[in-house]
């Protein structure tokens, strides 16, 4: 099963900006893969300290990059984080965390493989 169960999410650039579509595309997926590391690393830090405000911030940050990306149901897992950063309760997330960094790693896969596909 695809992580990107929106494939329109990023074609649509193809349609609204013709040939520059598609490295407008190309660094919409670099920017995504260069900052969802590091928001990963705020999520584990700020779980680990406590740090709600952080905690919500990168895990918003990480559901907008999805759905942008066309991983609008991957991108439901953060809204998920996000609520629970903002209401200081992040006994509720579970395993949630955990489970997210694996799907990212398959999103990353598929993002790659587009990438090379344009």
């Amino acid at each position: 099963m695809s992580m990107i169960d929106n494939p329109h999410a990023l074609s649509q650039y193809l349609e609204f900006l013709g040939d520059e579509g598609t490295e407008f595309i190309v660094e919409i997926i670099d920017t995504f893969l260069a900052d969802a590391p590091n928001n990963f690393q705020l999520l584990d830090t700020s779980i680990a300290i406590a740090d709600y405000p952080t905690f919500r911030r990168a895990a918003h940050t990480l559901k907008t990059g999805c759905a942008t990306v066309g991983a609008v149901e991957f991108s439901n897992q953060f809204l998920v984080l996000e609520q629970a950063g903002a209401t200081n309760d992040l006994t509720t997330i579970g395993g949630l965390l955990e489970q997210s960094k694996l799907e990212y790693q398959k999103l990353k896969t598929e993002l790659e493989q587009q990438k090379t596909h344009l």
